[in-house]
C-alpha cells in the first residue's frame, strides 16, 4: 500500500504507528527465475528454437523484479503490538448521516460495521483503519460533494488500554 491519502498521512503522524516496507522476497525469487531462464538459454545449442523465448522470458522477469524491488509497498503497523492496520470503507445513505455521527461519538464501530454497506455510490463514507485485535482504531467520516469525498469529521482514535 503506497502512502498517499490524507488520512494515511495523518495516521503516520500518530506516535505509535509507522509504515513498514515489505521485504523484497518476491523480487529475489523473480531475479532467481530470470537468472535460471538466462542460464538455460545460454547453455542451449544455438540452433535450438527455445533459446530466444528463454531470453525473452528472462528479460521480462528481470524487468519485473527491478520494478517490484523499487516499487515495493509498505504497510501501516501499530508499534506497541506489531499488528498491521487494515483499511475498511463503509458507505451510508445521506439520511443516515446523523445516526452515523452519533454512533461515532459513542465509539460504537461494531454497530456501524453491521449497518454499513459496500456500495461506493452512496454519499457518506466511513474510512476505518484498525488492527485485527482492535487494540487501535482510527476513523474519519466523509461526505460526497461533487467529484470528491470531503471530510466532515476529524480523525478519531480509539485505543484499548
Amino acid at each position: 500500500m503506497i502512502m498517499k491519502t490524507e488520512i494515511e498521512k495523518e495516521i503516520l503522524a500518530e506516535n505509535n504507528i509507522s509504515a513498514k516496507k515489505e521485504k523484497p522476497i518476491v523480487s529475489i525469487f523473480v531475479f532467481v527465475a530470470a537468472a535460471i531462464s538466462f542460464a538455460l538459454a545460454f547453455f542451449l545449442d544455438e540452433n535450438n528454437e527455445s533459446q530466444m523465448p528463454l531470453y525473452l522470458i528472462g528479460a521480462i522477469l528481470l524487468a519485473a523484479g527491478i520494478v517490484k524491488l523499487f516499487i515495493s509497498s509498505s504497510e501501516l503497523v501499530y508499534t506497541p503490538t506489531g499488528e498491521k492496520l487494515s483499511k475498511r470503507e463503509l458507505y451510508f445513505e445521506q439520511r443516515e448521516k446523523n445516526e452515523v455521527l452519533s454512533q461515532l461519538e459513542k465509539g460504537d464501530l461494531k454497530a456501524l460495521a453491521k449497518a454499513g454497506k459496500n456500495n461506493d455510490n452512496l454519499p457518506i463514507r466511513l474510512s476505518i483503519m484498525a488492527t485485527e485485535s482492535n487494540s487501535i482504531a482510527l476513523y474519519r467520516l466523509y461526505q460526497f460533494i461533487p467529484y470528491t469525498f470531503e471530510p466532515i469529521s476529524e480523525l478519531k482514535i480509539i485505543k484499548k488500554e
